[in-house]
């Protein structure tokens, strides 16, 4: 199925991409099922981009596609691969920007005169030249350049204030004062989505402080460009119901799932990955059992039981298991994952 999602012509590198990353998918009988958000994170590229991309393949008949539901609920998307029927894509060639097909007869018996609407020296001078010729043809004088153009002047000086005053309360907020310059650029970005940057850099401010007073786990040694970057203010902020215990929950998915991705436990401290786990794990104390109400989880040894179980849980998805290579620990833990597995929608049946 790979070699022949190579051979076919789709018209777009993208495309071809998405294809291949079907059929890798793909069973003999050519059947898949990834969700837009597992390729978008494998081919490296949006959702909506994937979603184009896949619909084109429709079009051309390169794939089928049918919509799966478990009661109310929505699951990905079966795709059928029918390669061989396929009708070949072409690349339309973007036209080069820049080429001027024009072309200027210059007399070199002529004097050069400048025209200020076209801004060139080399159009002849046409003799002889009325009154009206001489209100658009001008003398051959240079005109002042500014040497040191500013690139970005602020139209407001108020909002330049602003963003300076957001960017200093962000800043000295408490995390590790490094890379002020890809702060800054960050700050910049994230803040023209929130329309007044002095509010939004008081906001991480404060966000800043609540986290770093609960003692969540390597957010003292985050750096603020990171920060930004990866919007770790919309994270939810760990409840004070004691530490995660990263190391026996690595070491059970290892124990269960030996034949997944495994990431070594020295790059879990500070990263995105340890934080989506603590947060997970917190919220086993608040989120309550279907059938007897109670919390999923009240002691740190219910919880490591918990997760034993959880875990084991996930092996009886077909829809995981079924000849999935990229399964990691990080996935289950990222909160759309999380959920959607408590929610049956990797089950047929069952429950945890």
């Amino acid at each position: 199925m790979m070699t022949q999602a190579f051979k076919v012509e789709v018209g777009n590198p993208a495309r071809k991409l998405v294809l291949i990353k079907l059929a890798d998918n793909a069973n003999d009988q050519g059947e898949c099922w990834p969700s837009y958000g597992h390729i978008a994170k494998e081919c490296e590229m949006g959702k909506s981009t994937v979603r184009a991309h896949i619909k084109a393949l429709e079009d051309a008949g390169f794939l089928t596609i049918k919509n799966r539901r478990s009661g109310e609920l929505n699951q990905s998307n079966l795709y059928l691969l029918t390669l061989e029927n396929g009708k070949p894509m072409q690349r339309n060639k973007p036209a080069r920007p820049g080429r001027c097909k024009t072309k200027h007869i210059i007399d070199v018996g002529q004097p050069l005169i400048y025209i200020s609407r076209w801004h060139t020296l080399y159009q002849p001078l046409i003799h002889p030249v009325s009154a009206v010729d001489r209100g658009v043809y001008q003398p051959l004088t240079p005109e002042p350049v500014s040497k040191n153009p500013p690139k970005n002047p602020p139209k407001n000086p108020s909002c330049a204030t602003a963003l300076h005053d957001g960017f200093e309360a962000f800043y000295s907020a408490g995390l590790p004062k490094k890379n002020r310059k890809k702060a800054e650029g960050a700050f910049k970005t994230q803040s023209k989505r929130h329309g007044d940057p002095l509010a939004f850099g008081k906001m991480l401010a404060e966000n800043i402080k609540g986290r770093l007073g609960t003692g969540e786990i390597g957010f003292d040694a985050m750096h603020p460009a990171t920060y930004l970057n990866q919007q770790r203010w919309l994270d939810e902020v760990g409840a004070s119901n004691g530490n995660c215990p990263h190391e026996q929950i690595i070491d059970l998915w290892a124990e269960i799932m030996p034949e997944f991705r495994q990431h070594a436990k020295e790059l879990w401290p500070g990263s995105k990955r340890a934080n989506d786990l603590e947060n997970r794990w917190n919220a086993g104390f608040t989120i309550k059992h279907a059938k007897t109400g109670k919390p999923l989880y009240s002691t740190c040894e219910e919880g490591i039981a918990w997760w034993g179980r959880f875990i084991n849980f996930l092996r009886k998805s077909e829809l995981l298991m079924n000849g999935t290579t990229w399964l990691s620990l990080e996935w289950i833990v990222e909160r759309e994952h999380f959920d959607a597995i408590l929610e049956m929608k990797y089950h047929d049946g069952g429950g945890s």
